[in-house]
């Protein structure tokens, strides 16, 4: 990101946020941090900031944005994933050991539900 548009982006949060105000020093601080970050993106989380805070942002809060958003959709599963996981589990056998454990777990349940044994 250039610092041009650096500008751009202190220029957008004053419009949004009228106490916002930057000089010189603002403008080469967030400058050398948001070099390697990409304008496009950074301006878009801003927007999606904007929309959900009511205090200008700080520099991190853009950053982390785009952060924020890439680890969410990560840990969500597209529909092919969840298909996977899905039928994996259906191949799945329970061990005689899981088995028993169910049966057990069944008759505490009938006993407090206060029902006789299967026929």
């Amino acid at each position: 990101m250039t610092k041009a548009e650096t500008l751009e982006l202190l220029k957008l949060i004053k419009t949004y946020y009228e106490h916002f105000e930057f000089d010189q020093t603002k403008l080469d601080g967030w400058a050398r941090i948001l070099k390697p970050e990409n304008y496009e993106r950074i301006e878009a989380n801003l927007i999606v900031y904007v929309k959900y805070n009511q205090f200008p942002p700080k520099v991190a809060d853009l950053i982390k944005a785009k952060e924020a958003r890439t680890d969410r959709s990560a840990a969500i599963p597209n529909i092919e994933e969840t298909q996977s996981y899905l039928s994996e589990l259906d191949k799945a056998e329970p061990t005689q050991e899981e088995l028993e454990q169910i049966e057990q777990h069944k008759a505490k349940i009938r006993k407090l539900l206060g029902i006789g044994e299967p026929s």
